[in-house]
């Protein structure tokens, strides 16, 4: 599925190999847009969702940890009436961190 190069391939949709599926995973995990690895590799956008929902053990966490400052922030947030969305937004993490927290 992918060249040493780095230039684009294609793949046959109906021959997805485990590696193949392993090298997906792999660019979705290092912050590769769905959108462009689809656009690479000639799978479809919903295909690589299908296939990341089903090898992937967990969700991607956050790439931005929680630091000690953070969390008194969003408790000072949440205590303030803010909406964990809005918090999430604003400290740039995910909300499930926000509610994890608050």
């Amino acid at each position: 599925m992918s060249r040493t190069d780095g230039s684009a391939f294609r793949v046959a949709t109906s021959k997805i190999t485990a590696k193949d599926i392993a090298r997906l995973v792999r660019r979705s995990d290092a912050g590769e847009k769905t959108a462009d690895i689809a656009e690479r590799t000639g799978v479809s956008a919903p295909r690589i969702y299908e296939i990341l929902r089903q090898h992937r053990s967990t969700r991607k966490r956050s790439s931005r940890a929680i630091t000690s400052e953070m969390r008194d922030k969003i408790v000072a947030m949440a205590k303030a009436g803010s909406k964990p969305r809005s918090i999430a937004q604003l400290l740039k993490v995910s909300r499930q961190d926000i509610l994890q927290y608050s």
